[in-house]
């Protein structure tokens, strides 16, 4: 598991950093003219699961980030690129968004900053190198598997053609 995993709840969007401490989450909606309650992010943190779990559903830009890792080491260049092929050129990402997603999964614990550089004569030594975690590996699993049932609901229902592929 990650060091901090993932903390999202339903209501919030993104990964928590529980440091922030005038981060509201919102916990439920009632009354006529819906009244919010709200909890701090402290109090979030201390109640949030720590698993796989609390990760899910992916957005579809980690997924692939986490996809791209999962071959292997790679710079955000390498990264951009990998999801670009992946998606089918359906996403792209700049490095301002690229690196911003990837502070937040290292502090979700998906990856981390690669131990080994390559050699200082590959001309790149500059460069940043990214690698997956073992928690990462286990929700990008989850997250395939969760995307497969998806996938064999929307042939089921006829929404997607069946391919003839079993899973």
């Amino acid at each position: 598991m990650g060091p901090q995993g993932c903390r999202r709840s339903p209501g919030a969007l993104g990964y928590h950093n529980p440091r922030i401490r005038v981060s509201l989450v919102v916990r439920r909606v009632k009354g006529s003219y819906g009244s919010i309650d709200y909890e701090s992010i402290d109090d979030y943190h201390d109640r949030a699961m720590n698993d796989v779990r609390s990760c899910l559903p992916l957005p579809p830009r980690d997924y692939l980030i986490l996809f791209a890792l999962h071959g292997g080491e790679l710079h955000g260049y390498g990264i951009v690129k990998a999801a670009e092929r992946e998606s089918g050129g359906l996403v792209r990402m700049d490095p301002a968004n690229l690196y911003r997603a990837l502070k937040r999964m290292m502090g979700a614990g998906l990856v981390r900053e690669a131990l080994t550089r390559p050699a200082p004569d590959a001309h790149d030594e500059r460069r940043r190198y990214f690698a997956i975690t073992d928690f990462g590996h286990e929700v990008l699993t989850a997250e395939a598997a969760r995307l497969e049932r998806l996938a064999i609901a929307a042939r089921t229902s006829n929404l997607i053609p069946d391919t003839g592929h079993t899973p």
